[in-house]
């Protein structure tokens, strides 16, 4: 539920990338996707509902 409740927190998803649960986008046959680590050998995998995935601007 913790790492569920960061989801719900965040307001992009750039921001979830630095917290813990090594947030990160998948690749391949899962692009579109991404993960956290949850207790090992575990992990969520989930699809934004946004499209296109709303990410920060960090060049301005």
């Amino acid at each position: 539920m913790q790492r569920i409740s960061v989801l719900e927190s965040a307001a992009t998803l750039e921001e979830v990338r630095y917290m813990s649960g090594h947030f990160h986008e998948l690749v391949g046959d899962r692009k579109g996707q991404w993960a956290c680590d949850l207790d090992q050998p575990y992990r969520l995998i989930f699809e934004p509902h946004e499209n296109p995935i709303q990410m920060a601007n960090t060049f301005g």
